[in-house]
């Protein structure tokens, strides 16, 4: 639960991060593949976090019915 906690705050900021990086990218190329590329990054890594959590999820309710 903590690392969705930290994952979320972390996401939120680098998605801010990513609009302000294609607002005064002002046209140019470069800086505005650099935003695209930090905001396609962190859908990337929120994926990740959630898949992590929804594999945990999985692996936790297989193990409680193999003990029980």
């Amino acid at each position: 639960d903590i690392v969705i906690k930290v994952g979320t705050v972390l996401a939120l900021f680098f998605l801010i991060y990513a609009g302000f990086l294609y607002v005064t990218a002002a046209g140019d190329e470069g800086k505005v593949k650099a935003a695209h590329t930090t905001f396609i990054t962190t859908l990337i890594g929120v994926a990740i976090v959630l898949g992590a959590k929804a594999i945990s999820a999985l692996l936790e309710g297989t193990v409680t019915n193999i003990i029980k």
